[in-house]
């Protein structure tokens, strides 16, 4: 489930960046990779997950998987 969750969630280096489940070393990379986009570059990652957050979880499309898995 981790990792399908996962796919789901990033698109790396356009919503977010990934890092390895309990690795403090991969979460900081990810971090400093973060922090070394300018101010534009974080606007646009945030509104591209937002974007993306809204497609994958649209309430219409959770609620007709659920029904699709009982």
């Amino acid at each position: 489930p981790y990792r399908r969750q996962r796919q789901m969630c990033k698109e790396t280096g356009v919503t977010g960046f990934l890092c390895e489940r309990k690795d403090s070393g991969s979460l900081y990379a990810a971090m400093k990779r973060f922090c070394a986009l300018s101010m534009e570059e974080r606007r646009a990652m945030g509104l591209a997950g937002r974007k993306r957050m809204e497609a994958v979880f649209d309430k219409k499309r959770v609620v007709e998987e659920t029904i699709k898995r009982l």
